[in-house]
């Protein structure tokens, strides 16, 4: 979800990591409220003490909406155009044939031909090759400002350069991508550098180049309005977690479904007014389930597999080192009386 559905920009060594990100539209459903951070953030947020920022946009653990969407719907348009169904409602692996408006459009702008212009390049096999000897930064100005827009950009074609050059790195108004070199164990396998450029009132591009050879064959670009992250859901309230187990209520106004920011697993109980139900994989990686209106009480406990089994091994391991302690201080005791 993180990498390969939002494609938050990767500037890790490898893609086991998951840093903290700036990025609206994931700290949105995620519902992450609260971020500290030395840069000043674009839209959205708030700054509310020093270095300090609250997200305006930030979904409660759970919500739910009767806006459904088809899973299969959703990887047809491919991104950054399905990002129209995780803004709007909510994902399933059923068969729905329900559809919102478009909320992305291409931004005509030629963003490799203004690199080009300031850079020499080579031209082969309908790619560009760039070759830069030390880091370089470009100011590059955008033909009109883009107000209250989010901007998508992504590089593609990018290869591993050899370790002597390191790891390739763009960074675009402080959003960093790398790619990591050939030999390097641990392959971040960033062959395209994806931007969400989030600024109020955007008016240029600063776009800073690592030593290395970049090879390019395409640039895209797209926007949506920032209104978009204004959606309607029905959210989840008076959220406590102790131990093991989140509950909270929630006043539905529609019947539909109920998504958590809890990566799917089997090993979870859901109970809906106390009574168990059942639940699924919705929004590419989270649990989800079937909510009729009205007001509910949410409960969510979690059973770690093998848990039970793994206790019984443990006490059962211990009692077996308190024999064999008991034995062996046996032993000792009758060889110091035989002595």
């Amino acid at each position: 979800f993180y990498y390969n559905i939002l494609r938050i920009n990767n500037n890790n060594y490898n893609n086991l990591i998951m840093r903290d990100t700036s990025n609206i539209i994931f700290n949105k459903l995620i519902g992450v409220k609260y971020i500290i951070s030395k840069n000043i953030l674009g839209y959205g947020y708030s700054q509310i003490e020093d270095n300090v920022y609250q997200n305006n946009y930030a979904l409660s653990l759970g919500y739910a909406s009767s806006n459904i969407y088809s899973i299969d719907k959703f990887n047809e348009v491919g991104y950054p155009y399905n990002l129209k169904y995780l803004l709007n409602g909510i994902i399933v692996e059923n068969s729905y044939s329900n559809d919102t408006e478009d909320i992305i459009e291409i931004y005509n702008f030629d963003l490799i031909e203004k690199i080009i212009n300031s850079v020499p390049f080579d031209k082969t096999n309908n790619a560009y090759l760039l070759e830069f000897d030390s880091e370089e930064t470009l100011e590059i100005p955008l033909d009109s400002v883009l107000t209250d827009k989010l901007l998508f950009i992504t590089i593609e074609g990018l290869e591993s350069n050899s370790c002597q050059y390191d790891d390739l790195k763009i960074t675009i108004n402080g959003e960093e991508n790398s790619l990591s070199c050939d030999e390097w164990l641990y392959h971040n396998q960033n062959y395209a550098f994806n931007y969400l450029i989030n600024e109020r009132d955007l008016s240029s591009l600063k776009i800073t180049i690592g030593q290395g050879i970049y090879k390019i064959t395409d640039i895209k670009m797209y926007i949506m309005d920032q209104r978009y992250l204004e959606t309607n859901f029905d959210e989840m309230y008076n959220v406590r977690i102790n131990d093991n187990e989140i509950t909270g209520n929630i006043n539905i106004e529609k019947e539909g479904y109920m998504v958590l920011s809890l990566p799917y697993d089997e090993n979870f109980d859901i109970y809906l007014d106390d009574v168990k139900v059942p639940y699924e994989k919705v929004n590419t990686a989270f649990l989800g389930f079937k909510i009729n209106s009205g007001n509910h009480l949410i409960k969510i406990s979690y059973h770690a597999k093998g848990l039970l089994l793994g206790k019984i091994l443990s006490i059962f391991g211990l009692l077996l080192f308190v024999v064999y302690m008991t034995i062996l201080l046996k032993r000792n005791k009758n060889f110091v009386k035989m002595k």
